[in-house]
């Protein structure tokens, strides 16, 4: 028997985000559900039509509707105060076949996969090794709805590869409620799948590499990502190496990418071929330190704490020493309680506690791990209060933008957190925060503190806006990653990261979308960073496409 797809309603009053940032006020979960009892494509297209009813319904009583994901941002992206969709169980995914490819593309369909909107990385890992097959990268941990994670850049830290959404090579949006508010969107420089594959689940064809490269990045406002297309490769195992060595060395790598040297340090580290570049390069960094640690640097020399990763093939036959599963560091529970709780009560004792804790935060030194993409990256342990800072920034600017964060870590905190660089092949994907030809990500991770406890203490959003500050007085170009914490109300932040490519991805979402669905798919995070309007001058009738 064959059942359509269905959705419940919960009536809320305030919403958090999976790392508890919030609360922000809310009205209504809806939860979204397959049917069963026919073949994969019918209950795609039954889902489908279930999302049109929904937006039909937000149009027709004036309310907003937002897909959450999986809630892994720490900024509000994914809120909406009226309507937000739970996807978890739209979770289809399907192999591409010869009959589904384009007659002039090249590529080959047994590394193209179609993955449905609620799908975890962790699932889509899981799918795609049993198949031989891999994604090119990875975020640092494996949690987040693959349509959250192209929808705000989530980046990994693939040197010669690029953000997941990179490997994206196909989008089906749902824009509205009519029967041709279905749309399935290519580069037209690179056509995938044929005409054919697009009737099949009811989309229009629009190959457009402007509209492609807008909506790729789209921060939820392009429209509900139904599913998309994407390009893995044969299953390969990546080896970790954790190492410490000298910091001007670390920083010397970080700001040429140049590896020439490293097989000259002496690092025990085993390099697929003749070229030492890493597959992933990541530099640890507490950024404050005891006397005993200016000691120790002034007898020694200062080291930073660095991962190493590498790829190399997969064993014919699968067999390699596994890892452990939790290979990712984080903070145990009853540490995070206690570390929390002393944090915000005695700051000025945090350094000696992140010093206590670094096993605890920061991968041990010598240690070498190897898996595959899935097993590296695997879940993340912690699950309480967090916030994450990430500013994009030129490579070659890294370690002058570190050194400037340590200096509002020290002298407007210390907070209870910790810094790394990690970096990413640039992506043309028009508001990617990985804008750079190589970005480097500088990022703070830490706990949330409560404000009330300590009122000595600078709040988050202050410390926020110092850190953003304190680049823009140095003349620094940056960006900031869409779903961690920022000052999203900064004047004119978006204007500042990404200049002209604002109008320009404007103008490509009132292309798409008709002007009162533009409103429905809009929130406050887009109304704060000035994104949620059209374009001015506004678009052209002619150039609509709705």
């Amino acid at each position: 028997m064959h059942t359509k797809a269905r959705t419940s309603s919960k009536l809320v009053d305030k919403w958090y985000t999976f790392h508890f940032n919030g609360p922000y006020p809310s009205e209504e979960i809806l939860e979204t559900f397959h049917g069963s009892g026919a073949p994969l494509l019918d209950l795609y297209k039954d889902a489908a039509s279930e999302i049109q009813r929904l937006l039909q319904e937000c149009l027709d009583q004036k309310k907003g509707f937002r897909a959450q994901g999986n809630i892994w941002s720490l900024s509000h992206i994914a809120h909406h105060p009226q309507r937000m969709q739970r996807n978890y169980d739209l979770n289809i995914k399907m192999s591409i076949t010869p009959a589904d490819m384009h007659t002039v593309s090249t590529l080959d369909h047994q590394e193209l996969f179609f993955f449905e909107c609620g799908n975890m990385i962790k699932e889509i890992t899981n799918y795609l090794e049993e198949r031989g097959m891999s994604l090119q990268t990875s975020g640092a941990s494996n949690q987040q709805s693959i349509a959250g994670a192209i929808s705000t850049g989530v980046h990994g830290s693939a040197l010669r590869t690029g953000a997941i959404h990179d490997s994206v090579l196909g989008l089906n949006l749902i824009v509205g409620p009519r029967p041709e508010d279905i749309v399935y969107i290519e580069r037209s420089s690179q056509p995938v799948l044929s005409d054919s594959f697009a009737q099949k689940i009811k989309a229009r064809v629009i190959r457009d590499d402007d509209l492609f490269h807008a909506a790729l990045v789209g921060l939820g406002a392009f429209g509900f990502i139904h599913g998309l297309v994407i390009k893995a490769e044969p299953v390969y195992l990546i080896k970790r190496y954790v190492r410490n060595i000298m910091a001007e060395d670390a920083r010397a790598l970080s700001t040429t990418l140049d590896f020439s040297k490293l097989p000259g340090m002496g690092l025990d580290i085993e390099f697929p071929g003749d070229d030492p570049t890493p597959y992933h390069y990541k530099v640890f960094i507490n950024p404050y330190k005891t006397k005993k640690d200016l000691r120790k640097e002034r007898k020694e020399g200062e080291k930073y704490l660095v991962e190493f990763m590498y790829k190399h093939p997969y064993p014919g036959r699968g067999t390699y020493p596994r890892p452990m599963k939790y290979i990712g560091k984080g903070l145990h529970h009853c540490l995070v309680v206690w570390f929390e709780k002393i944090a915000a009560e005695y700051n000025y004792d945090i350094p000696k506690l992140i010093k206590l804790l670094q096993g605890e935060l920061f991968p041990t030194e010598g240690e070498d791990t190897q898996g595959t993409l899935g097993e590296i990256f695997w879940d993340a342990e912690y699950q309480g209060k967090a916030f994450a800072i990430s500013f994009g920034v030129d490579h070659r600017d890294s370690v002058n933008v570190l050194d400037l964060l340590i200096e509002v870590a020290n002298e407007k905190g210390p907070v209870p957190g910790a810094f790394a660089l990690r970096f990413v092949k640039g992506s043309s994907a028009a508001l990617a925060f990985t804008k750079y030809p190589v970005t480097c990500i500088v990022e703070m991770d830490g706990l949330q503190w409560d404000e009330e406890v300590n009122p000595k203490m600078i709040k988050l959003q202050d410390f926020l806006r110092e850190m953003m500050q304190k680049l823009l007085d140095a003349g620094i170009d940056f960006t900031m990653h869409w779903a961690k914490n920022a000052d999203w109300k900064f004047p004119g932040l978006s204007e500042r990261m990404f200049g002209d490519k604002v109008t320009f991805w404007k103008k490509q979402r009132y292309r798409l979308l008709r002007p009162e669905m533009a409103e429905v798919f809009s929130n406050p995070f887009l109304d704060d960073t000035q994104l949620s309007g059209p374009p001015v001058p506004s678009t052209s009738p002619k150039d609509v496409i709705a």
